[in-house]
């Protein structure tokens, strides 16, 4: 069903095809009515009606339901002796607006529907009197809305229909007489649908008003066409006031078709319950379009009753006065349609703002991050002629359509990057450009982090930009956990595809902005890189276009970032920047605040201790200048001296900092400024209580307040620190130049700039009574994290009472009611101030006597508040920390830990109280943490069930393919897995976690092999789609797509440095590609058969491929030409690997056997038969063993010439192999899996019974982790110890 706007675009089109026949007719219309839906007139399109001899026929059996429905009603006419007139041999105007019906119209439905009106013939008609035919019409018409009226309280509309039906009745003979056959065509559609009208109430309503609307049209068209095109027509207006008319009927007619067209496909469609606000706008714009084109009819008829009034009106006195009642009638109805429209844009508007609620409340946004936050409105922005020459520069790289995506203002610290970034940010939310801004805060967990980075971009820009909420809507809808997907999957599905799939026209401006303040204050150095290569992707959209404005200081990860992208992005580095042009803006700036602040200091005293009016003096300010230049943070900082009270007047405090003697004589600049301040504050050498009690509090407070991994508020500090609010309010008055104090003590306390914090910890300064002891201050604060949590943590703490309450359900006030701030800092942090403060933990120390008491209360909490992943973390943290010898029994609890909350992650996040029942009640029997925690199992559980005594070895199940796994790989450094799969996707797993890192969409058939690089950065994969890609590991983004295979592409593999790509295809060749450009570098041909396995020799030399035709060939890379036919298999290969010397070729075969080939001579060295079909096969780094998907084999040194084996470090569970002479069937060792699949085996021996549905399709084994691809689309990954 066509919507609202796609009706105006296809009326559009309608209203722009039609022809003008001349230049005189075409001024006729304009002159008639010039407005923008002017019609032009019929021409070419007409279609003649002549009817054929069969088309005089009886109806057949397979007549459309309206040819029915007209011969039940002509039938019932008895034929009249009347002679009929020929219609007009240029055709009827109903079938001109029928054929540009055909020609405009889109929607299949809506043109099925247009055609079966068209069968409509007049074969019937012909045989009856005419006239008699289109006055029944009109009687049924009449009866059929007459029966719908009674029944309905409002619709005054279709009474006002029938009292014009009954006028048609009486004076139709005249208005039809011209052309009875065409002009009974309209009522037996119309009537049609009327019949057979179905809907809910309110949409029937208004499909009615709606054929109430055409029977008007209609009505109005025959007057209109007796009155002046007839054949011999009563009144005579110019031809080109005519033509003017004909179009308008024309349009009336292709009006009503359309009208009816819909209705019908609306019966069609059954919906007849759901009268949705879509379908009810809909049917009005249609009912809209009847009555703009009654308008228009009515406008071309007035003028040609101007160019006829001297004409004789006597005998068409009574058609006249009929029009003016249609005309009256057709106005009533545009003041109801017009009601029904504001009621129904009404409705509209309400569903979408609260979708849109709806939608918002989804997004986990930071409130704070962005530049008109209520956290960031006390900052500053350039002032008025500063910055002029840059601000002016970032506008025009913003506007250039040519310019590069991505602009990074880089500069040293106090520099005014911030305060640019806002100023940037304010300037383009003025003009409507700015998408969206993130101020990136260190000290401040969700602004220190890419958590919830592209979340707060989303929901800003869903906000700002209309035209994007549908797809970011369709986006959240279609994977609600996308906010815990990996970062670029966030961007591509959240910001690109959104942006992308908006029209052109749907923006108000062509330009985005996306504002990026302090990178460099993202804590992870991998987020670092990773963001500036996912912001040169923005270069990808063309409307609108995205720019990204980063600054940053010109820290190592941020300058690696950008190197990648070096032809992404534009530089500009702000302490490079002419010093007089950084003197000017410093001088402007002192020059304005120093006027504020006299001027306020003036206000507030008495006249006889007011500054004088010419105060500074200007020497003054170029002294200040100096000192200052180029850090920005350094003349804001004088200035909050100056208006700091405290210690004196602004004069008196100018002096100070003057004074030679007022900074120290070594020292940064801003060290020099931030000692100045402090000493004021300090108490002099004689009061020696005074002064260690303010060091100590200085310690505790300040020191705390700079180490904070989130800032607090002063009622939350006074908790966690144990300190009096009265006293961290006193201490924090004198700080208010280095320190955001706010006003109420609920707000929190932080950082004016992170240099303040740099000088505090700095190991130079350690002379300095200032200086934190950063270690010191993280360990008071783990330990007062510890007390905390000790004294408030308990079961169920939010008094859930029920079990089963889900997490979504639980109200956040209560949360934040039942877990204080300073509860919930200490639960999220504790572990970080651990870490922090350099500790070791062993057993029964204070971490390990918390954790057995309050374990499941902090995991609880953490849940509680949506944080339950960070758990896993956190202990993975402390396991780095323990002292391995003093720490059995702790080390054995975290690994118990760790094995918990994997298996119950996603319970524990969704319903918190399950920990203490379902996860505990299925661990293991000998689980610590059953048995620690054995009494917190509710007493409602009478009989535990029946469980493993031990753990398994399945760590995680990864889950999120929804087709079979085809294929799985580990990295080189095994800490990713990729599984390719028949859903089309290439999944890239974290082996830790089993976290999805990426998902890679993009292939159009089932992806059957996948492989990492050896530098472990890209990853190819091979598809049925006859394609090879290849992507980017952190990213997910395609670097190449490969073309050319005719074939299913069956393998893939890199070379050892990683600069070419191999791949074999059911096209019997194997192809090399240029992993840089993509293009071809050989084609092998050679093979019978497709090609199963490809690989690269060490040396990049060599490629070997496997075959169906049961060969392997080893090829030249250089030049393709074949170097050796390996024969000896008597089944299809599967699989081939070259050795770490190139010397060696090992082949796996579906006859169940694996064979060792020389590269150099083509024999075989040694076959092993398997019992099963090995799918991968690969040599060990030492070359002393074959590392298959099920398993290992050892290889005979004897049989290896020039093999070096050093004996002296063996592998696990390592057992001899066989020759080829002493054929074996059980030199498989080490961990692997059952020719039957359903094992897990230990030297070929069953070891761990596999269920059915953890069954592999395929399997990959690296050391003593398997991983394994369930047809289901799960993967899992199992680990094994080999000391157990």
């Amino acid at each position: 069903m066509p919507t609202c706007s796609s009706f105006k675009k296809w009326w559009k089109r309608v209203t722009g095809r039609r022809g003008v026949e001349n230049s005189a007719k075409s001024k006729a219309i304009q002159d008639a009515y010039p407005g923008p839906g002017a019609v032009t007139s019929p021409t070419s399109l007409r279609a003649s009606v002549e009817l054929q001899p069969s088309e005089r026929a009886a109806p057949s059996t397979s007549s459309t339901p309206i040819q029915r429905a007209t011969t039940d009603t002509l039938s019932s006419v008895p034929p009249a002796s009347a002679t009929l007139q020929q219609p007009d041999t240029k055709g009827s105007l109903w079938d001109e607006a029928l054929e540009q019906l055909r020609q405009t119209v889109e929607d299949q439905d809506i043109k099925a529907a247009v055609e079966e009106i068209a069968k409509i013939r007049t074969s019937n008609v012909e045989t009856s009197d005419s006239k008699s035919t289109v006055k029944d019409q009109a009687r049924a018409i009449k009866q059929e809305i007459e029966r719908e009226t009674k029944s309905r309280r409002h619709d005054s509309f279709l009474t006002n229909t029938v009292f014009v039906l009954n006028r048609f009745v009486a004076v139709g003979d005249v208005a039809v007489s011209f052309d009875p056959v065409h002009a009974a065509l309209p009522w037996a559609a119309v009537r049609f649908v009327l019949m057979t009208l179905t809907a809910g109430n309110e949409l029937k309503s208004r499909l009615l008003n709606g054929i109430a609307s055409v029977t008007s049209l209609v009505l109005q068209c025959h007057t209109y066409q007796h009155l002046y095109i007839a054949p011999e027509p009563k009144l005579q207006p110019p031809k080109d006031t005519l033509s003017a008319l004909e179009a308008s009927i024309v349009q009336a007619y292709a009006r009503s078709l359309l009208f009816l067209s819909f209705a019908i496909k609306h019966k069609r469609s059954r919906s007849r319950i759901v009268d949705t606000p879509f379908r009810l706008g809909d049917t009005d714009e249609h009912v809209k379009g009847i009555i703009e084109s009654g308008d228009q009819l009515a406008r071309a008829a007035d003028n040609c009753e101007k160019h006829c009034n001297h004409q004789n009106r006597a005998t068409v006195k009574e058609l006249l006065g009929f029009a003016a009642e249609l005309r009256r009638v057709a106005h009533d109805q545009k003041a109801f349609v017009n009601q029904i429209s504001y009621k129904v844009d009404q409705i509209e508007q309400n569903l979408h703002d609260n979708d849109h609620k709806t939608v918002l409340n989804k997004i986990p946004a930071i409130v704070g991050a962005a530049f008109d936050s209520h956290a960031e409105e006390h900052n500053s922005t350039c002032l008025q002629d500063t910055r002029v020459d840059l601000l002016r520069q970032i506008s025009e790289w913003a506007h250039d359509p040519g310019a590069r995506a991505v602009y990074w203002l880089n500069g040293a610290p106090g520099t005014g990057k911030s305060t640019i970034s806002r100023t940037v940010a304010r300037s383009f939310a003025k003009s409507g450009h700015l998408g969206a801004s993130f101020f990136f805060k260190r000290g401040e967990a969700d602004r220190s982090s890419l958590s919830k980075f592209f979340a707060t971009i989303a929901a800003q820009l869903f906000k700002k930009y209309p035209a994007v909420a549908p797809y970011m809507k369709d986006a959240i809808e279609t994977d609600p956990d996308i906010f815990g997907k990996a970062i670029p999957e966030q961007f591509e599905k959240l910001i690109l595809e959104p942006l992308s799939k908006t029209s052109p026209g749907a923006h108000a401006v062509t330009t985005l902005v996306i504002v990026v303040d302090a990178l460099d204050e993202c804590e992870q150095d991998k987020d670092i890189e990773l963001i500036v290569t996912l912001f040169s992707r923005a270069k990808t959209l063309h409307s609108p276009r995205l720019r990204i404005f980063v600054t940053s200081r010109p820290e190592l990860p941020v300058r690696l970032g950008f190197q990648a992208i070096s032809d992404s992005y534009h530089n500009l580095v702000l302490h490079e920047i002419p010093k007089g042009d950084v003197e000017n803006d410093l001088t402007v700036f002192l020059k304005r605040e120093v006027t504020r602040i006299r001027n306020k200091y003036n206000n507030s005293v008495y006249e006889y201790r007011r500054l004088k009016m010419d105060w500074p003096e200007q020497r003054d300010i170029q002294e200040l200048v100096k000192m200052a230049s180029p850090l920005f943070i350094y003349a804001a900082t004088v200035c909050r001296i100056l208006e700091d009270h405290k210690c004196g007047d602004p004069d008196e405090q100018l002096q100070k900092v003057l004074l030679p003697d007022g900074m120290r004589s070594q020292g940064s600049q801003l060290h020099e400024l931030y000692m100045f301040v402090l000493q004021q504050q300090l108490p002099d050498q004689d009061k020696k209580k005074e002064r260690v009690k303010f060091l100590n509090d200085f310690r505790d407070i300040i020191g705390s307040i700079v180490v904070l991994e989130s800032p607090l508020c002063i009622y939350t500090l006074e908790q966690l620190l144990g300190i009096p609010s009265r006293t961290i309010g006193n201490r924090l008055d004198l700080f208010h130049s280095v320190l955001s104090v706010p006003d109420s003590p609920e707000l929190p306390v932080r950082l004016l700039h992170l240099s303040f914090r740099d000088f505090l910890v700095d190991s130079e300064n350690q002379k300095s009574p200032f200086w934190v002891d950063e270690k010191a201050a993280h360990a008071r604060l783990a330990a007062h994290c510890l007390r905390v949590m000790n004294m408030r943590l308990r079961s169920d703490i939010c008094g859930l009472k029920q079990p089963g309450t889900s997490r979504l359900t639980i109200n956040s006030c209560e949360v934040d009611k039942s877990l204080s701030a300073e509860v919930q800092y200490a639960c999220r942090y504790w572990v970080y101030h651990v870490a922090q403060a350099g500790r070791r933990i062993s057993d029964s120390d204070e971490v390990h006597t918390f954790l057995t008491r309050h374990l499941l209360h902090w995991i609880e909490a953490l849940s509680l508040v949506g944080k339950a992943s960070e758990s896993l973390y956190s202990i993975r943290n402390l396991q780095s920390l323990f002292i391995a010898e003093a720490s059995t029994e702790l080390s054995r609890f975290l690994d118990d830990t760790i094995r918990f909350i994997l298996a119950n992650l996603w319970l524990i996040q969704s319903y918190p109280l399950q920990m203490y029942s379902s996860a505990l009640v299925f661990l293991p029997e000998t689980s610590i943490l059953r048995n620690k925690f054995k009494s917190a199992i509710p007493s409602w559980i009478s009989l535990t069930p029946k469980t493993e005594t031990n753990w398994n070895p399945c760590r995680q199940t990864l889950e999120g393919h929804s087709g079979w796994v085809h294929a799985v790989a580990f990295s080189p450094d095994s800490k990713l897995v990729a599984s390719a799969s028949g859903d089309e996707t290439v999944r890239i797993w974290s082996a830790d976690t089993g976290e999805v890192q990426q998902t890679l969409e993009g292939h159009s058939g089932w992806v059957h092999a996948v492989a990492f690089s050896p530098d472990s950065k890209l990853v190819a994969s091979a598809s049925h789609d006859e394609t090879v890609r290849i992507w980017s590991a952190d990213t997910g983004e395609v670097q190449q797509t490969l073309e050319g295979h005719s074939g299913w592409v069956h393998a893939v593999a890199f070379s050892p440095d990683s600069k070419l790509v191999a791949s074999a295809s059911g096209d019997k060749t194997v192809r090399i590609w240029s992993a840089d450009t993509g293009e071809v570098q050989q084609t092998l041909e050679g093979h019978s058969s497709g090609v199963h396995a490809v690989a690269f020799s060490p040396d990049s030399k060599l490629v070997a491929s496997a075959s169906d035709d049961k060969t392997v060939r080893i090829w030249s890379a250089d030049t393709g030409e074949v170097q050796q036919t390996l024969e000896g298999h008597s089944g299809g290969v599967h699989a081939v690997a070259f050795s770490p010397d190139s010397k060696l070729v090992a082949s796996a075969s579906g006859d169940e056997t694996v064979r060792i080939w020389s590269a150099d001579t083509g024999n075989c060295v040694q076959a092993t038969t398997t019992g099963y079909v090995v799918s991968s096969i690969s040599f060990h780094p030492r070359g002393s063993h074959l590392l298959t998907n099920t398993g290992i084999i050892t290889i005979n040194p004897l049989d290896k010439p020039g093999a070096a084996i050093n004996a002296s470090s063996p592998l696990p569970f390592a057992i001899p192999g066989q020759s080829l002479a002493g054929l074996s069937s059980n030199s498989r060792f080490g961990i692997g899996i059952s020719p039957e699949k359903n094992w897990i085996t230990l030297h070929g021996n069953n070891l761990l019974w596999l269920p059915a549905e953890f069954r592999p399709c395929r399997s990959a084994v690296s050391g003593s982790n398997v991983v394994i691809g369930c047809a289901s689309g799960r993967v899992i990954i199992m680990g094994f110890s080999e000391n157990n």
